[in-house]
């Protein structure tokens, strides 16, 4: 399962549920795009550098979305709470 990290406007990535990875996309000029010029990252979702990439309020947003999901998952599997305390 994917989250992707929106609005689609500031769309940046998507967070890979499973591997609990952050793939982060570079837009490029539009000539560059029209041949396939789009640069990516992947990033572990604990890794600081998320906070300088991405807008704070889009990552406060992401962060507390995938806290909320993965939560309710634990719940659901009868994990009990998964909420970090980094934040």
């Amino acid at each position: 399962m994917r989250k992707y990290i929106k609005p689609w406007r500031r769309f940046v990535g998507v967070y890979h549920r499973p591997t609990r990875r952050v793939h982060l996309f570079e837009r490029e000029a539009r000539a560059s795009r029209a041949r396939g010029g789009t640069r990516s990252a992947t990033y572990a979702l604990d890794d600081p550098a998320l906070a300088t990439l991405i807008e704070p309020d889009l990552w406060t947003q992401t962060r507390d979305e995938i806290e909320l999901v993965e939560e309710v998952r634990a719940r659901r599997a009868g994990i009990g709470s998964v909420r970090s305390s980094t934040k």
